[in-house]
């Protein structure tokens, strides 16, 4: 049984469009054995940080790259964002099992106080809530349809 939750996620997105962008939303994942069953599906990519705009160009592992060097060097500071983005680089580096761990570590980050991009201002519950879109990809990409359900 396939389950297309676009609709579910892209509302999620849509309440703060100015603070975070999709990678290559409404394409199929690149470079994943399961891309056939996630087409559409939107990783949200947090634009506060470098990593974030390679990501988003379709610099997969330079973003992962920059997210990682930045954690290890700042640690506590921007970690949920952060970890975020190298979860979506991880799903579309087709590494799922690796991105499932990537987000998880996001959720049990403390949220940032806010996330700004421009003059907009995401709350941590919004900046949490991104982090449970890219963590039901994930399981949606691995086919446990029940949990990205409850995720989104």
């Amino acid at each position: 049984m396939r389950k297309d939750f676009s609709p579910m996620a892209a509302g999620l997105l849509a309440a703060v469009p100015l603070l975070f962008s999709t990678a290559l939303a409404g394409e199929p994942f690149t470079g994943l054995d399961a891309r056939e069953s996630a087409p559409g599906l939107a990783l949200v990519v947090f634009l506060d940080t470098h990593s974030g705009v390679q990501i988003l160009q379709g610099k997969y592992q330079d973003g992962l790259d920059q997210a990682a060097a930045a954690l290890a060097l700042r640690p506590y500071r921007d970690t949920l964002v952060l970890k975020a983005n190298i979860c979506a680089a991880q799903v579309k580096l087709g590494r799922l099992e690796a991105a499932n761990a990537s987000c998880e570590a996001a959720l049990t980050s403390r949220a940032p106080t806010s996330v700004f991009r421009g003059s907009a201002e995401l709350k941590p519950r919004q900046a949490l809530a991104a982090v449970h879109v890219n963590h039901g990809v994930v399981h949606f990409a691995q086919g446990d349809y029940q949990f990205a359900e409850s995720e989104f």
